[in-house]
């Protein structure tokens, strides 16, 4: 977990030092640990405490509400606050920390910090550059367990997962392709490795499996390799080694194209202004829905 060169403990964020008008309280964490925020400071960076936010239909007179947070971790709310304040962005450099990182994608989103996503998955990138650099599938899982069909940072962590992720047969297991991983994770592998789908097929008819003519599996060293015999891999029987020429490049890649930054997964304002849904409700912003879909001016 990513943690904050700013201590906690205190149990409120030290805004007094910073003249930004009245704050928000914000209660984090299953205890509801107390954080002032100015909203101005928010106002920053998020459509949600803005003016625009009343063009898209918000009314946020209402500024002295209290927000719980449940969800969040204090230690991922102080690191968004060290942002907000002290304009330090978290710093990982090893690869267990890329779990924290979706973790602050998350906390993120429910402040509509839109921007702070997209710099995120920069950070993610940038993190998980190494080759030996492993991607655990729990990561993942845990992602999906929080977002929906559809969501930007599933996508964004499923292309690291096949890039830096070492096959195993538990990714077989029922949870996972329950939530959907080994289907999305098929997908994009489809688009470096085609496998041979019989005629009258489509892609749909495929159901997810990444074992048709081409296997995903680890070459001796460990990594994630592609191979074109059907009996060289078999994940399900934990036959994971194998031997092959369909590596992707050791730098990590984002479609079939071959992009090397992640920016097809930036949200925008109008997503980063969604994804406050629950704020919005709890500083009683009225008619937020339609002022969103509306798009109500903002950039």
């Amino acid at each position: 977990m990513l943690r904050s060169p700013y201590s906690s403990r205190s149990g409120r964020f030290p805004h007094s030092p910073f003249d930004f008008g009245p704050p928000i309280r914000f209660l984090v964490g299953p205890s509801g640990q107390a954080f002032d925020v100015h909203r101005e400071k928010l106002s920053g960076w998020s459509p949600a405490f803005t003016t625009k936010a009343n063009a898209a239909g918000f009314d946020v007179r209402n500024v002295y509400n209290v927000v719980r947070l449940p969800e969040v971790s204090v230690d991922d709310f102080t690191t968004l606050c060290v942002w907000l304040y002290k304009g330090e962005k978290p710093n990982p450099t090893k690869e267990g920390e890329l779990l924290g990182l979706m973790r602050l994608w998350i906390a993120a989103n429910k402040l509509g910090l839109w921007r702070w996503m997209n710099t995120i998955l920069r950070l993610g990138m940038s993190l998980m550059q190494p080759r030996e650099f492993t991607v655990e599938i729990e990561t993942v899982a845990w992602v999906y367990e929080r977002t929906g069909e559809g969501s930007k940072l599933r996508s964004f962590i499923v292309a690291i997962f096949c890039q830096r992720g070492r096959p195993e047969a538990h990714f077989f297991d029922a949870r996972y392709e329950g939530l959907g991983i080994m289907r999305d994770a098929a997908r994009f592998l489809y688009n470096f490795v085609p496998p041979p789908i019989p005629d009258g097929a489509t892609l749909s008819d495929w159901k997810g499996e990444v074992n048709h003519g081409y296997r995903w599996g680890r070459d001796k060293k460990g990594f994630p390799v592609f191979v074109s015999s059907t009996s060289s891999a078999d994940l399900k029987n934990d036959q994971t080694e194998v031997e092959g020429d369909g590596a992707l490049p050791d730098y990590l890649v984002w479609n079939k194209q071959g992009e090397t930054l992640p920016d097809e997964f930036f949200v925008t304002a109008e997503e980063g202004l969604l994804g406050a849904a629950e704020v919005a409700r709890q500083l009683e912003w009225r008619e937020w829905r339609e002022g969103a879909k509306g798009g109500g001016g903002l950039e």
